[in-house]
């Protein structure tokens, strides 16, 4: 994996709990822990237990291991953009398609 484990907790859990409309009190208080811990997970400070990486789990809606994926948006949410894609791509030539892989290129790396 490429970035350190904790690192990608904290970026994950702050950001599945902002898409979850959560505050960090209402997470806090569902997981258990004290708003002050949960910042300093979020801010990558602290490791928590694995108990308490499953009770965040569970009160974000998700399994464990997308609290540690370099993208936490579980792939069931894209699904139809996805095929979409796969739809409009797939009728291209080799040199058109590679065309489109380069524009992706760029546009991903400009965010």
């Amino acid at each position: 994996m490429g970035k350190d484990l904790r690192i990608l907790l904290g970026r994950n859990v702050q950001e599945l709990r902002k898409r979850a409309g959560l505050t960090q009190a209402e997470l806090s208080e569902r997981v258990n822990v004290s708003p002050e811990f949960l910042s300093r997970v979020e801010r990558c400070l602290k490791s928590p237990s694995l108990d308490t990486v499953g009770r965040i789990a569970k009160a974000l809606g998700v399994q464990v291991q997308e609290l540690f994926k370099e993208d936490p948006t579980p792939w069931g949410e894209r699904d139809d953009e996805i095929s979409e894609l796969i739809a409009t791509l797939g009728g291209l030539d080799a040199p058109a398609l590679r065309q489109v892989i380069e524009v992706a290129r760029a546009v991903v790396k400009h965010r």
